[in-house]
């Protein structure tokens, strides 16, 4: 398990590289389609400095012994997935609109408050609870998620104005970390199915694996591959991996482009995106 320590220099690394490539960036690509679903370029950012601002506050609060919810958002816990990422998706679009031009030297800002409060956190910290939308957790909870939001957008802004644009290399072993909850996350329940379905990834490439997704229908498990036969198994690199479990990639495109090789039920292969949706 990665420590707060080292996730806090990695998204700092990722922010400050981002930060560089949006001062580069000409103005009409600001207003172009992000890799993010139904945003801009713009609103991405937007939604970066507003959940580095929520993390900031929410850590220095919590630090504090302050578990009250911000000014304006729900009690913790009061909303599913659904209905936080429609708070977040407006909370960003009003933020880019708020800031105008100053929505780069805002995210700047932001982003080295919200590290210099992550390099701050102490191990004897761990079972300190935070406020948070989705539910009180501790502060060692922060590190991760914050890499987790500005290695995946950095992405989305990129690859919208790059094909060949990818992950920071370093994020990777921690964003696998990530994918067991971030699977379930994504998971859309169904019908119970009469016997289970058995997806297995085969991964190679930074962080090699091999890793079962089981489907049940109204539930899924992700877990190491056992000696279970699977219905399904598809082979690839670790980007790609993640990419498709944080529903950045769709399984049909990357089966297209030769990302990802697939032996088995090709139709069980096609059901996949009917139960993993990102959100």
């Amino acid at each position: 398990m990665a420590t707060a320590e080292t996730c806090a220099l990695i998204s700092r690394a990722v922010a400050e590289e981002l930060t560089q490539y949006l001062h580069t960036l000409p103005r009409e690509d600001w207003h172009r389609p992000s890799a993010c679903d139904a945003w801009e370029v713009c609103d991405v950012v937007g939604h970066l400095i507003w959940v580095a601002r929520m993390y900031t506050e929410e850590i220095t609060r919590g630090l504090r012994g302050d578990t009250s919810p911000l000014e304006g958002f729900p009690p913790a816990g009061a909303l599913d997935t659904a209905a936080y990422s429609a708070f977040t998706a407006q909370q960003a679009i009003a933020q880019r609109v708020r800031l105008g031009e100053q929505v780069l030297t805002t995210f700047t800002t932001r982003t080295a408050q919200l590290h210099d409060c992550l390099m701050r956190l102490q191990l004897h910290e761990d079972t300190t609870l935070c406020y948070h939308p989705f539910r009180l957790m501790p502060a060692q909870m922060f590190p991760p998620l914050w890499l987790n939001e500005v290695t995946l957008h950095a992405w989305d802004i990129r690859a919208a104005l790059d094909p060949t644009a990818s992950l920071a290399v370093e994020s990777l072993p921690l964003l696998m970390e990530r994918l067991p909850r971030r699977a379930m996350v994504n998971f859309r329940p169904g019908a119970r199915l009469a016997a289970p379905v058995r997806y297995r990834f085969t991964v190679t490439g930074v962080v090699s694996g091999t890793y079962d997704l089981l489907v049940q229908g109204d539930q899924a498990v992700m877990e190491p591959a056992g000696t279970t036969a699977a219905h399904v198994t598809c082979h690839c690199q670790t980007e790609t991996f993640v990419l498709l479990m944080m529903d950045r990639l769709s399984l049909e495109v990357a089966i297209e482009r030769g990302d990802i090789r697939v032996e088995g039920d090709r139709g069980l292969a096609a059901a996949f995106e009917t139960w993993f949706k990102g959100v």
